[in-house]
């Protein structure tokens, strides 16, 4: 579709930092739940496009949200690969709140790039390099209590913590994680940087949870754009001898379910842990990982009706429910997975 930018002026932008400040100031002084905002797998189409620009960036603005995390897929599959598209969306996305959004991507901005389909075509690594450029060069000025970090070689990988909540976005994306369908760039270098991109992912999960239980944190919540249940080859290793028929996201639940079941009080008790992503159509949440206290949520996107964002509520305390989720502008909740 034609590339549109919804442009918001400078004052605007001021007065609406004023208020997500103010808001979430106001969060800390009366002890509220904290809550926060994902938006994923959109903005698809012209429809969808206005919808984020409109109702939902109005939700946005008057909620009491600290915190936006985008899970990738800022754009459809069939939209442009160009530089200045992807520029445009990202920048959109940021003024959806200024300061306080936190973007992780997915394949539709890189890894599928190459499609023969697209009228222009470009190498997945190539966007991959734009993507990680364009991320630095629109990072935003965090709030200092957040303590916000990226990962060195991998600034789309974050972790920050607020209201003793840890959080940490990884790299993981649909489309066997970027080792399928690769058309345009040297399978063996593509193949090679899958590998060390797991292995940084690993690298920085483990970090997240070191530093919530350093911190006591009272909760993580782990964001990244592929929907890890759903593979072809479930449970078959990847490796340098198999890199394609294999499951890309086995050694991240490993993992994942190690760190978990280490993450307790001091009573021993565990600490809640969410996993959030996008990448496929349901929207759902569920306990189906391997792990008592990993809760799992895809998040409303990727062509659901109507457009809308997903609004989770943090409270850590309650062990049988720790999230709470609704939609932000029309309030539907996720049914089981």
């Amino acid at each position: 579709m034609p590339a549109r930018q919804h442009l918001i002026s400078t004052a605007t932008l001021t007065v609406l930092l004023s208020l997500a400040s103010s808001q979430a100031l106001s969060e800390d002084s009366d002890n509220t739940p904290l809550s926060f905002v994902v938006v994923g797998d959109m903005p698809y189409s012209t429809a969808e496009e206005d919808a984020l620009n409109g109702p939902i960036f109005a939700a946005i603005q008057t909620s009491k949200t600290p915190l936006l995390i985008h899970v990738g897929d800022i754009k459809s599959g069939g939209d442009s690969c160009s530089k200045t598209f992807f520029e445009m969306r990202h920048r959109q996305l940021l003024n959806l709140l200024p300061g306080r959004t936190v973007y992780t991507p997915g394949d539709n901005e890189w890894t599928d790039c190459d499609r023969l389909t697209l009228t222009h075509p470009v190498s997945e690594l190539e966007m991959l390099d734009e993507v990680r450029q364009q991320i630095v060069r629109d990072m935003p000025d965090y709030p200092a209590d957040w303590h916000l970090r990226t990962q060195p070689g991998y600034p789309e990988n974050s972790l920050w913590q607020l209201h003793n909540t840890q959080f940490v976005t990884l790299h993981q994306t649909g489309t066997s994680n970027g080792r399928v369908q690769i058309l345009k760039s040297d399978e063996a270098d593509t193949l090679n940087q899958v590998a060390a991109r797991d292995s940084a992912n690993l690298s920085w999960l483990t970090l997240a949870f070191e530093n919530a239980r350093n911190s006591a944190a009272d909760a993580l919540i782990v964001s990244h754009h592929a929907d890890i249940t759903q593979v072809k080859y479930k449970d078959v290793a990847c490796s340098s001898g198999n890199p394609r028929e294999c499951d890309p996201y086995l050694a991240y639940r490993q993992r994942l379910s190690e760190l978990a079941a280490d993450f307790k009080d001091a009573s021993g008790q565990l600490k809640p842990v969410l996993v959030i992503h996008g990448d496929t159509h349901e929207y759902c949440m569920a306990k189906d990982m391997d792990g008592e206290n990993i809760w799992r949520l895809n998040a409303w996107g990727d062509f659901k009706v109507p457009a809308d964002a997903t609004r989770v509520e943090v409270k850590a305390e309650d062990k049988e429910a720790p999230f709470s989720v609704k939609t932000l502008v029309h309030g539907f909740t996720p049914e089981g997975c």
